[in-house]
């Protein structure tokens, strides 16, 4: 299952401009794909033909692919193999999909998108676009660029950083675990990343209460913590 990762982008705005396209944000606009890989439906990837091509590692195995040979695919299988190694003696990437890890650092093109003068903000599909905004940050070699960023597990795997020239200059980011004495860091990391994943709603919604603690602290942390002063 996909993990949504929230990111909120300040800068001047040319640079905001640079990443638009006619009001949506475009990593294509700062990486081009090329136009004919472009073509292909990047969401879907025949697996039994990848696991043949040797590109397992970008789709979702399964037992009875793992000795997938290119002589024993089926027709649409077989045709899918094949386009997948022109598109690498070609392109240099098997697929859309391989082009966009490789370049974009994410799966797709940003959704749930806002756009302001000088804030964009967007979620992506399990990873935070790093690469993309490295990239937007070069054609800028003069500008601050200020990130956050916040996966949907709230509290983990997030943070924010400022990036110039390609080179992130300031930075601080959640822990990657926590436990029992450590739930108080947990709690301040949730107040940080909520509205940055999700602005319109209230974390209520999500079942945290006033002090940030969540209805199944108790059941992940061996305690419910005390109420802040």
């Amino acid at each position: 299952m996909a993990n949504n990762v929230a990111t909120i982008i300040r800068a001047p705005h040319e640079v905001i401009e640079a990443i638009t396209d006619r009001k949506t944000i475009s990593f294509n606009k700062i990486v081009p794909m090329p136009k004919k890989l472009a073509s292909e439906e990047a969401s879907f990837i025949d697996i039994s033909a990848a696991f043949a091509a040797g590109i397992a590692s970008h789709t979702v195995p399964h037992r009875r692919h793992l000795h997938c040979s290119a002589l024993t695919l089926n027709d649409d299988s077989f045709e899918a193999f094949i386009r997948y190694l022109r598109n690498k003696r070609e392109f240099g990437f098997f697929t859309p999909m391989c082009f966009m890890r490789s370049n974009w650092g994410v799966d797709s093109e940003p959704y749930w998108q806002n756009i302001s003068k000088e804030r964009i903000s967007f979620r992506t599909s399990n990873y935070h676009p790093y690469k993309i905004i490295s990239q937007l940050s070069k054609m800028f070699p003069n500008e601050l660029i200020e990130v956050e960023y916040a996966n949907e597990d709230i509290g983990r795997k997030c943070g924010s950083y400022t990036i110039k020239n390609g080179k992130v200059i300031k930075s601080r980011e959640a822990p990657d675990e926590y436990g029992k004495d450590t739930i108080h860091i947990l709690k301040k990391w949730r107040a940080f990343a909520f509205p940055i994943f999700d602005e319109r709603s209230s974390p209520l919604d999500y079942d945290y209460d006033e002090d940030w603690n969540h209805i199944d602290d108790e059941e992940n942390y061996g305690c419910i913590p005390e109420k802040q002063a």
